[in-house]
């Protein structure tokens, strides 16, 4: 069966086939302009690299699944085929170029394994890129400012508006765990990733997502001690509170999110490296493995329905004996209060819950909805949330608003 010996000719042939110039193709590979068309010629008449979508089997009724190169193993007998002809493949030809892992069990070569981001082929980098950049620099800039109304105004020196400068700082990593890379690969045309850089994005994506969500909670129950228990907040809601619960906050999500790109980095990648994504989204790579990745599926759902469903349930918990305890106090001034204290969390987790739970199901259980829709919404959550959060507060908190003019009183700039 006629292969290609290394990955040259397949990273030709893929970056050929997503429209790319001649010029461009040699800028990303090591490959001369002089050169790409005879490789090309080469890569047609001697097929694609080996894999196991063309083992030179007699041939199946593979699942036709959408990628530029056909076919990839679906069912169950597919996929043991798959790594019976591997493990062969690999006896013959230690040497050969595979696009799976030959280091562990399940074969999977991390530091030379390569993915290709397969973005908004269909729309002009350019018309995306603008509307990511102007996100960005929202997010970067409104969450900087906030940090530093809060650290340089004493009157801010408070529990709640240290979560809320924990809440900017997670939006400032949330926002460029995978954006920066989006926009570099937007503008250059450079749509490769190495394998541990993708899993490292991984695991920070999740990570820094289930970490705002548990800031909402801890916030969600600062204010139900303000506002139902305020006699004894000052004693409940302390500075030592608020270091113990951020310590709390990394470490259980760090143990959240740390199995799913160590489960992904075991799942064996023989069939695509063309991740239909901006970034390194968890479902979107487990879908390249012909391997059984159940496991991860599972892990995935799990910690989406225990860990966001628990705090969500919890956050739902404390509004509504907020809710019940302004409604018995009758009180103008307690609803008014309670009202301008929570109205900004409350608009802030609705808009973090509701990008993070579309996109979940967008991917899960939808499967109609278009791959660019589906990109846009995951999009959305790295960079809607983190962008519109500081403004939500800046805008209806009425002491942070107070401590910006006075910060802008101060160095003689009035709004």
């Amino acid at each position: 069966m006629a292969r290609l010996s290394t990955a040259t000719g397949h990273k030709v042939d893929i970056l050929h086939q997503q429209g790319l110039s001649q010029a461009k193709i040699s800028q990303q590979t090591v490959v001369s302009q002089c050169s790409i068309p005879a490789l090309l010629k080469k890569q047609k008449e001697t097929g694609n690299i080996e894999d196991c979508r063309h083992s030179g089997q007699p041939k199946k009724q593979y699942s036709r699944l959408k990628t530029h190169h056909g076919y990839f193993p679906s069912t169950s007998d597919d996929v043991q085929q798959c790594y019976q002809l591997r493990t062969v493949r690999n006896q013959l030809d230690p040497g050969s170029t595979l696009l799976v892992n030959t280091t562990d069990p399940h074969g999977a070569n991390i530091s030379t394994l390569e993915f290709i981001f397969i973005c908004f082929p269909e729309i002009h980098s350019w018309d995306i890129s603008g509307l990511l950049l102007f996100f960005l620099l929202v997010a970067l800039l409104s969450n900087a400012a906030l940090i530093v109304v809060i650290v340089f105004e004493p009157r801010l020196h408070h529990p709640m508006y240290y979560f809320l400068a924990m809440l900017s700082v997670v939006d400032l990593f949330l926002s460029t765990v995978a954006t920066p890379k989006i926009l570099y690969m937007l503008w250059t045309g450079s749509t490769t990733v190495t394998a541990t850089a993708c899993f490292s994005q991984m695991f920070f994506t999740i990570m820094w997502s289930a970490t705002e969500s548990s800031i909402f909670l801890v916030m969600a129950y600062d204010r139900y001690v303000a506002i139902c228990n305020p006699l004894h907040y000052s004693s409940i809601i302390t500075k030592q509170f608020v270091a113990k619960a951020c310590v709390f906050i990394l470490l259980r999500n760090m143990a959240v999110a740390l199995p799913m790109p160590l489960l992904a980095v075991s799942l064996d990648y023989c069939s695509s490296r063309e991740i239909l994504h901006c970034f390194c989204e968890n479902m979107s790579v487990e879908k390249l493995s012909c391997s059984d990745n159940t496991s991860s599926s599972i892990y995935g759902l799990v910690i989406f329905i225990v860990v966001g469903g628990t705090d969500v349930l919890l956050i739902i918990i404390s509004y509504s004996v907020i809710l019940r305890t302004v409604v018995v106090a009758r009180s103008f001034s307690a609803a008014s209060k309670a009202f301008r204290t929570c109205g900004s969390h409350l608009i802030v987790i609705c808009m973090f819950y509701i990008t993070i739970a579309t996109t979940m199901v967008s991917n899960r259980a939808v499967k109609e909805i278009p791959r660019p829709v589906h990109v846009v919404l995951s999009l959305l959550h790295h960079l809607l949330s983190p962008a519109l959060n500081p403004v939500v507060y800046g805008v209806m908190t009425k002491e942070i608003r107070h401590a910006i003019q006075r910060i802008l009183g101060k160095i003689k700039i009035h709004p």
